[in-house]
């Protein structure tokens, strides 16, 4: 399909209003230059060893250890939450014969999981993982 050029420019498109977007920071900038502080002065290119502390890095404390007050503050107020028993395993069989037990403690539905994945990414090696708990032997064979 050929396109005509003419009928390409017909329309016109506003795609950014400057108008409108300059007028309202033209006035905020006037505002922010007369109400703009003072622009704090340069750190000594001597890093500090004149001896005097910067009100910069007493302010930096300041917010600091009242940061940690209110993290202790909310650490406090958090309840502990009882952490779940981990005292499940997954055993591992290949072709049907007992061959390791995988070195970590799960809890029951993370065991679960565990073994799920395992049996969907080794079927194709004979391997099958059983979740089972730790303090029982695993079976020799299935």
């Amino acid at each position: 399909m050929a396109y005509d050029e003419d009928d390409l420019f017909i329309d016109d498109f506003d795609f950014v209003d400057d108008d409108e977007d300059e007028a309202p920071a033209a006035e905020a900038a006037d505002v922010d230059e007369e109400e703009a502080p003072a622009k704090p002065k340069r750190k000594s290119s001597r890093g500090g060893k004149r001896g005097g502390r910067s009100k910069a890095s007493a302010e930096e404390r300041e917010t600091a250890e009242e940061e940690q007050a209110d993290s202790a503050v909310e650490e406090e107020a958090t309840p502990e939450v009882p952490a779940v028993p981990t005292d499940h395993v997954v055993h591992v069989y290949e072709f049907g014969k007992y061959r390791r037990t995988i070195g970590r403690e799960f809890t029951c539905e993370d065991a679960e999981a565990f073994a799920k994945e395992f049996n969907r990414t080794s079927a194709a090696h004979c391997r099958e993982g059983i979740v089972g708990n730790k303090n029982e032997e695993p079976a020799q064979a299935l």
